[in-house]
């Protein structure tokens, strides 16, 4: 889209919602949908407008796609998640209104550096209530980011765009998306789900910790995030804790962190209900309870195996890429195949199995054959 940010001239809306909502002014825009701050006149207050983009409002799968982030948004009711207000379908046009947050998005305020640690933990404890209220509908956010958080000029955080979510229950209503798809912002997108397994509760857990990671060191800690970065950030090398990147930052914080983003999971702190009473607890200086998560026999099995397959997993990382994009992307039966293996070899790859490794490479290079 080229359309610049700022006052719009001309009609967006049908006119009966434009007698309604005025003054219109863009301040965002997407894939699908674009979004306006305006004054809704009925109650006298300024409101947000999600508006899906005329080029899509004709394809019925993005009509429902919009239509599920309204049912999801709908259910959820909680400070710290920006608020539905109305839906509209007409003459065409189809949008949403909801809360108008002033404030700044978490991204800026990370790139300003202007969060103190203690003052980014508090922060990232109010999102985990957030998020622990999401979940609590049985809704899994998968897209949270810096980006997706506003913080208001009272400095409460605010989790929007929930443009990908999906209900936890795959037979649910409403679900549109299901294993091997891989949707989301690929830096923050959690080891399952880049493999084409389905996200869960421990997958939202991940992109909090990440989010924390951030806050308290200003940097995201697998750099600029290509497939590479990220793969071997959590099997070549040790990731770099916060305390190795900035000052005060003491080894149970360090941990905190750790074990919201494992590789595997299983190993994570397993809900944004716990992580948010983790922070709670180091906030305060009590016993955080922390070391009940770091099974340190399991973590040296681990690195052991991983060690020994170190040669076949450097191709498995990149055949594990291309498998996945090609299971979502292609319409062929290599690609029902393709996604398959993608998800056979990352079972392999976690559990050091470099002769499965291996083999499924080679097999993964004639599909790739094949299908080219």
């Amino acid at each position: 889209m080229t359309d610049p940010l700022g006052v719009v001239e001309e009609q967006v809306l049908p006119p009966r919602a434009a007698a309604r909502y005025t003054n219109l002014k863009r301040i965002g825009y997407g894939g699908m949908g674009e979004v306006f701050r305006a004054r809704d006149e009925h109650v006298e207050r300024d409101v947000a407008i999600k508006v899906i983009r005329q080029d899509c409002s004709k394809s019925s799968g993005l009509r429902e796609r919009f239509r599920r982030e309204v049912v999801v948004l709908s259910k959820i009711s909680h400070p710290n998640v920006v608020r539905f207000y109305d839906f509209w379908d007409e003459d065409g046009c189809v949008f949403y209104t909801m809360e108008y947050v002033k404030g700044k998005k978490l991204d800026t305020i990370i790139e300003e550096g202007q969060l103190k640690i203690d003052e980014g933990v508090k922060l990232i404890r109010k999102l985990c209530d957030g998020v622990a209220a999401v979940h609590s509908e049985g809704i899994i956010h998968r897209d949270l980011k810096p980006d997706n958080i506003i913080v208001n000029e009272e400095g409460e955080p605010k989790i929007i765009d929930f443009g990908i979510a999906k209900f936890a229950d795959p037979l649910g209503p409403h679900q549109l998306t299901g294993t091997g798809e891989m949707v989301g912002t690929f830096r923050y997108l959690p080891p399952e789900v880049l493999s084409g397994q389905p996200a869960d509760e421990r997958s939202d857990v991940y992109q909090l910790a990440l989010i924390l990671y951030e806050v308290i060191t200003g940097k995201h800690p697998f750099g600029d995030c290509s497939v590479i970065d990220i793969v071997q950030g959590h099997v070549f090398e040790e990731i770099l804790m916060p305390s190795k990147v900035v000052d005060h930052v003491d080894k149970e914080l360090d941990l905190i962190v750790q074990k919201g983003f494992e590789l595997d999971r299983r190993d994570r702190i397993p809900s944004a209900n716990v992580y948010r009473d983790v922070l709670a607890a180091w906030a305060i200086g009590e016993d955080t309870g922390i070391e009940k998560y770091v099974t340190l026999g399991e973590m040296r099995k681990q690195r052991s195996l991983l060690g020994r397959a170190m040669p076949f997993i450097f191709c498995a990382v990149i055949i594990l890429f291309f498998l996945s994009r090609l299971a979502i992307f292609a319409h062929t039966s290599a690609s029902r195949e393709a996604n398959i293996l993608n998800n056979l070899l990352f079972t392999a790859v976690h559990r050091g199995d470099h002769e499965e490794v291996a083999r499924l490479v080679k097999v993964g290079s004639s599909v790739h054959a094949k299908d080219a």
